[in-house]
Formats: C-alpha cells, structure tokens, sequence
C-alpha cells in the first residue's frame, strides 16, 4: 500500500486530499483513498453452495467459464470498512478488475447515494527491475532469434500430456528430444539447438487420467495400474533424455500428480528415478522464479491466468498498438485487448502486463484461487518486474514487450531504468499446450528476442512421412 500511496500523490496530489481510511471520507470534499478491491459477483460461486441441496432436491449448478455480469460492483475496503464504488464518467470499470487487487481511488464521496464516485484510479505500477548491465540492440526487435546470434536461449514448453490416446502423439515430443540434444534437423537447426542452455516444463507432462474409473474400486487391477505408472514412466524417460543434453527445470501442473494448492511443491524425485539422476534436472515449484545471465524470469503453469479469466473480462478500451502471435515483438502496448473474437494468446499476454502494472501475479488468490495460508507475507506480490513472464497450458502462443513504467488505466510507477538511460522492459509469453499447438518457444533472455518451433506428428490414417517441424509465426 506504501507504494500505491506514493503513484496516487505523484498523479493526485494537486487536485485530491489524501485520506488514510475509509471512514474518514467526507461528503462532497476530493480526496484519493487507497484500499483493497472486492468484487461483487452474483454468478460467483459459493463454499456453501453444497450444503444448500443436502436433501437433493435440485441438481448442482454447473461450473461456469465465465462469472461475469453487467452487474457487478466494486467495494474498497480497509482496516476501518468498505465503502462502495461507482463511477459515472465510467472511468473504473468493474469488469475489467478482480477481487485482491490494492488500488487507490480518486473522487469524493456521493451525498445522495453514499457510494465513492471514482474520477481516476491508480495501481500500484510495475516493480522495479532486478539492475543489470547494459544490453546492445533493441530488445524484441526481431521477428526470429538471430541467426548470427551467439546468446543463450531459454526454451519453454507446457502440456506435453504423454500418456494421452494415440501412439502418434508421442511422435512430436520425441522429436522435440532430439531437437534439443542435436540429432534432428539440418545444419541451421542443429546450430540453434546448441544454443539452448536452459529448458522449462511449465507443467502438465502427464495426461490427464480418468479419476472416476480408476478410483471406482477399492483394489485397483493391473490395467488400471498401468494406465498410472505408464505415462510416469514415458516422462520419466523423456526428462532424463533432455537432462543428458541440457539443465531441465520441471514445474508440476493442474494435471500432474502435486499439491493442489498454489504455490505447488516440486514433484518428488520417486516419481522420476532416471530424471533424478542426473544433476542437470531440478524439482522447481509452481510458480517458479529463477535467473538466466542475470536475468529474472518469472513464471506458471497457468493457474492463476485461468482463474483471472472466470472473474474479469479484458478492458474496453482497446490497444493502439500490439504485437503477438509470433511477430515482430518491436510493436508495444501495455492495454488488454478488447472485443469480440479476442485472440487467446493476445488476451493472455494482455493479462500479464496488467499483473506487472498489479505488482501480483495471483489477484484471485486465495478467494478463488486456492492457496497457502500465508500471514506474514504475500508470496505472489512482485518484488521485482522480471524480464521474462510467461504463462504456461494456454491455448494459443503470443508474445509482447512491455515498457515497466506508467501504463494505461491511470497506473502508475516510473523509476524503471535500465543501466545506461534506456526504459526497462519485460517480455510476457503466452505458452501454448504442446499436446494441442506441438509448439515450444525459445527467448534470448538478454534481447528479448523470441521465435517458435512446431513438431508435427503423423495423423493414424496417414502413412507418408510429413515436415517434421516448422519454425513458428
């Protein structure tokens, strides 16, 4: 809150009084007050909405993908008490904002209604980068990582699902094996391979399991053992192969066997005996933040983006300028995308930047999200703007570059500068499934460069070989 108090008195403090509690708001008189969001939802769902039908006398209501309505209203609350929210020039708008987020409002207090008419509104803004030395070039000025380029790459891959139906979906994965370690490709791509020094599983390495038919009996038989030990050790095996080329560092996933709770423990080394052998391989929890060449980058498997998306839509207010999809990452915008028909790795990466601007990579936590109880501190707070954040399982790949300063919304949270004077930036990466897109993508942590690679693999009615991999968009 110290630090949404000092973006509000940057931007508010001319025209606004400051006010330290809500109950200390005055009728008519401009003041900006700084709190905690509640999100009123009649569509959310409750706890005690399973002990409502204990007789059984209606059927339980089915989960829905999307809890928003036009309907919903914003409180802020303090130490002191809440005071409802409005906004009639529609400056704050209720459906773009979730439950948990610290913001400060700026207005006063309405006469007739008693509500907090909102006339500009602040986030806390970007936290400030971890200081680094000075890079050349441009960061995300290329469509494709350079060829020329002797960096490190970062390959990041979610949802490889082994395990699933189908004997032609272990085709892509094992292709992407022997990408990694050099076997497969031409000189150029073997080139590109070698460049790799890091790769992160960002969860979901097992498929996901028929619980119900399996769990249905007391004494499982061997089928149904089977069908649990064979896809642990089909990624058993494939970790230990990427571990005997480069350091591998595995993340668990909704799917996985780990801890439903956020932040997900490591999964243990009995479930991967040849992984675990070698030193190259870490056990990293969900979300996982490490350094690369003295880069942050900062992580899920996803979680906390797709609880987001049940309880908030993106802005209105579309973006002048984006970038995604695989292009060129020169073109910047800090605002979610809006409209119909948004792209889902466009609205991914939108999310990620207004966490940034958030300073928390959790909003929904631990009111729809489960979590930790964590009383002394907030693990998902942003201490420090990373310079790689990426979302893992999503449907669709894209990638932007976002400027750490002030962004659109009235956020606020200059002071981001790299070394030399120039702005410091950070790379948000939707991580598509593999299972679903067969695509990985590969960051130069150091420019911000990005490009993708798709493995393909043969359809069962197919019986001529097909291009094994494409470079993606």
């Amino acid at each position: 809150r110290a630090v949404a108090h000092d973006s509000a008195h940057a931007q508010f403090g001319a025209e606004y009084e400051r006010t330290e509690k809500a109950i200390g708001l005055v009728e008519g008189r401009p003041s900006y007050l700084v709190g905690t969001l509640y999100k009123s939802m009649k569509l959310k769902p409750s706890v005690l909405d399973q002990f409502k039908d204990a007789l059984a006398t209606s059927a339980p209501a089915e989960p829905l993908d999307d809890y928003t309505d036009e309907e919903d209203t914003l409180v802020l609350e303090d130490e002191s008490g809440r005071v409802e929210l409005m906004s009639s020039g529609g400056e704050l708008q209720a459906a773009s904002l979730a439950t948990g987020l610290v913001v400060c409002v700026a207005g006063s207090l309405d006469q007739t209604s008693g509500r907090f008419d909102v006339r500009q509104w602040c986030a806390p803004g970007p936290a400030p980068a971890l200081p680094c030395e000075a890079k050349a070039g441009a960061p995300g000025s290329s469509k494709e990582v350079s060829e020329g380029a002797g960096g490190k790459l970062l390959l990041l891959v979610s949802g490889l699902e082994l395990g699933g139906v189908g004997a032609c979906s272990r085709l892509p994965a094992a292709m992407l094996v022997d990408f990694v370690a050099g076997h497969f490709g031409g000189q150029d791509d073997v080139k590109l391979a070698s460049r790799i020094a890091r790769v992160v599983v960002a969860g979901n390495s097992r498929a996901e399991m028929p619980r119900d038919e399996l769990l249905a009996n007391s004494k499982l038989s061997k089928e149904a053992q089977e069908k649990i030990h064979g896809p642990m050790r089909e990624v058993d095996a494939l970790l230990a192969s990427l571990a005997s080329a480069v350091p591998v560092d595995c993340m668990p996933g909704p799917k996985d066997p780990a801890g439903h709770w956020l932040p997900q423990q490591p999964l243990p080394p009995c479930l991967f005996p040849n992984a675990a052998r070698y030193s190259s391989y870490q056990r990293c929890p969900n979300p996982h933040e490490f350094t690369m060449g003295g880069e942050l980058v900062l992580g899920s498997s996803g979680q906390p983006l797709d609880d987001l998306r049940k309880f908030a839509r993106p802005q209105r207010q579309p973006a002048t300028k984006e970038s995604g999809g695989g292009e060129s990452g020169g073109e910047k915008s800090d605002e979610v995308s809006a409209g119909a028909g948004v792209d889902p790795g466009e609205e991914c990466v939108g999310w990620l930047a207004e966490m940034l601007r958030w300073r928390h990579m959790a909003p929904t936590a631990p009111d729809t999200l489960d979590t930790y109880p964590c009383l002394a501190s907030d693990p998902f707070v942003l201490d420090h703007s990373p310079r790689v954040f990426f979302a893992g399982n999503q449907k669709a790949f894209a990638a932007r570059v976002v400027d750490l300063g002030p962004s659109g919304g009235g956020g606020g949270g200059g002071g981001n500068q790299g070394s030399g004077g120039e702005q410091a930036q950070c790379l948000c990466v939707s991580v598509p499934s593999f299972a679903e897109t067969g695509e990985v993508v590969l960051v130069d942590p150091e420019t911000l460069e990005f490009q993708t690679l798709k493995f393909r693999g043969l359809p069962a009615q197919e019986q001529a070989p097909d291009t094994g991999m494409d470079e993606g968009n």
